[in-house]
């Protein structure tokens, strides 16, 4: 399980060095697994991501059903679709 959490760690640290988001919301199965599985994923965040990123980001479990996966992506799929994503990451 370490392991696991390690390299869903190192992806999530590739991301925000690329991205730069202010927040990170972790859903499903491991969202339901506790503080010490965030614990190891955020400890592998801070020890790859740049210093200046990891002053402003935060881990968080996600809030929403399990069912309601796919709406999220939905809305995911939909602002990237028509732009607006883009136009939010590249301001």
């Amino acid at each position: 399980m370490q392991d696991a959490t390690n390299y869903l760690g190192k992806t999530i640290a590739m991301l925000i060095n690329v991205l730069n988001p202010e927040k990170i919301i972790i859903a499903g199965k491991i969202a339901q697994c506790g503080n010490t599985l965030f614990a190891i994923i955020q400890q592998s965040v801070t020890h790859q991501t740049l210093p200046k990123f990891q002053k402003k980001i935060t881990i968080v479990p996600g809030e929403l059903q399990q069912d309601s996966t796919i709406a999220a992506f939905s809305l995911i799929k939909e602002a990237i679709y028509e732009g607006d994503l883009l136009q939010k990451i590249r301001i």
